[in-house]
């Protein structure tokens, strides 16, 4: 069961389960995001409540992730975005870095799928009644 709290126009919160459930990170991923500030929950009687920007925050931390970024990287940028003397502005240069990373990184995977693609066709392909052959791709 999803415990939401409205707290005004625009704002909801949950309670931890309901966070960890919702995002798919740990106990201990939480506590690490906590301990470095990348989170803001509310504590009301006693239990922490994350509000939707916590839950959006959560994820731009795990996409970040999955494409190379660290922690404190992470880190660095979102302090960034909550920055309101528009130093962000010194993140460009890093974040275009970041993405130029990124589009070498799926170039190779990209390659790797076209050797993938050939070695299939070749099993595929092969008829094994005859003489073997060495496989080459």
């Amino acid at each position: 069961m999803l415990l939401i709290v409205n707290y005004g126009p625009n704002t909801m919160a949950i309670y931890r389960k309901e966070l960890l459930e919702t995002t798919g990170i740990t106990h201990d991923a939480l506590r690490y995001y906590l301990k470095l500030g990348l989170l803001d929950p509310r504590k009301v009687e006693h239990k922490w409540q994350y509000s939707d920007k916590d839950v959006e925050t959560i994820q731009l931390i795990c996409s970040l992730k999955s494409v190379g970024f660290s922690v404190k990287e992470i880190q660095k940028l979102t302090n960034a975005l909550k920055d309101t003397n528009c130093k962000h502005q010194a993140s460009i240069p890093f974040l275009k870095e970041k993405l130029e990373e990124i589009s070498r990184g799926i170039k190779k995977l990209e390659e790797s799928k076209k050797t993938i693609t050939r070695a299939l066709m070749k099993f595929e392909t092969q008829d094994c009644s005859k003489k073997k052959e060495k496989f080459v791709l």
